[in-house]
């Protein structure tokens, strides 16, 4: 077992360090207008824009989200997971460190489904991407799936068309159990009103699980959070205290400054508004475990 968590440090920084370099080689001008709007993320300049802004929060509320759901499932060999909105693979990341750090020696087979094709995934064996809407996804591709989980993209998937059709499927399978790992993005706003964390966008389809026969002594509208929000801390409490390139923190914080393409005389970037340091606060999500059983 990996005590310190070295090796998970180093691949931190070597990854936001690779992301970094390559972000510093492109235009950012499309970063004023278009940013963080999902319908924009196939733009390479803002996938790695959102990566070193959130990457490494995420990564770490992952990891300790895997590590929270690993404690009471000894004997496992082999986890099938699915991953719905699954980005540019952050939760696998997160698991697969988690395993090294433990020593399990867990294999993984990862099926990541997202409308978007994101850069900087991971490659290594039984980790598949598929680019795709819910609605639009071929079920049989994920239906050996022991554990689902949702990296905080339960506000789309609550309206999502498909959503009916993706429940029916999994119920039609022979597996008796089905496990659901949610993520979910914590404010401060939800500091002081847990209402507003919206929990509730598990509801339709936990109802559609009851009616398929499904039942779990697990609280589904209730959250993890043991850190609570916290103001900017570089190196968080927790179980990875990584602590973030100060040199990479203010560069991000001065990027119009730095834009190579700048010209003074030109209104947009005078208005330009592309400044944005990495989110390091503690606690940014929250996560809720739900075991299913069929009756």
């Amino acid at each position: 077992m990996n005590n310190d968590k070295q090796e998970t440090k180093n691949f931190l920084d070597s990854f936001i360090r690779n992301v970094f370099d390559d972000f510093n080689k492109e235009k950012w001008c499309d970063l004023n207008c278009k940013q963080f709007d999902p319908k924009n993320y196939e733009l390479l300049v803002v996938q790695q824009y959102y990566i070193l802004k959130y990457f490494v929060n995420y990564f770490r509320e992952c990891y300790w989200a895997f590590d929270k759901w690993l404690e009471n499932r000894g004997g496992i060999n082999t986890l099938n997971l699915a991953s719905i909105g699954c980005g540019c693979g952050i939760d696998y990341y997160a698991l697969q460190r988690v395993i090294a750090d433990k020593g399990l020696g867990i294999k993984i087979n990862y099926r990541g489904i997202d409308p978007v094709e994101w850069k900087y995934r991971p490659e290594e064996n039984g980790c598949i991407f598929l680019k795709t809407k819910i609605k639009d996804l071929n079920f049989d591709l994920i239906l050996g799936a022991d554990l689902f989980v949702f990296p905080k993209v339960l506000t789309e998937i609550g309206s999502d068309p498909g959503l009916d059709l993706f429940v029916s499927k999994l119920a039609m399978r022979n597996k008796r159990n089905m496990q659901f790992l949610n993520l979910y993005v914590v404010s401060k706003v939800d500091k002081d009103d847990p209402e507003n964390l919206r929990t509730d966008q598990f509801h339709s389809l936990h109802e559609a699980l009851i009616e398929y026969d499904y039942r779990t002594n697990d609280n589904p509208f209730v959250y993890s959070n043991p850190y609570g929000y916290r103001k900017y801390q570089n190196s968080c409490a927790g179980p990875i205290r990584y602590h973030f390139p100060e040199s990479i923190i203010s560069f991000m914080g001065h990027l119009k400054l730095k834009c190579k393409n700048k010209d003074d005389g030109n209104l947009e970037c005078i208005e330009c508004k592309i400044d944005s340091c990495p989110m390091l606060s503690n606690g940014y999500m929250a996560f809720n475990q739900l075991h299913y059983q069929r009756r």
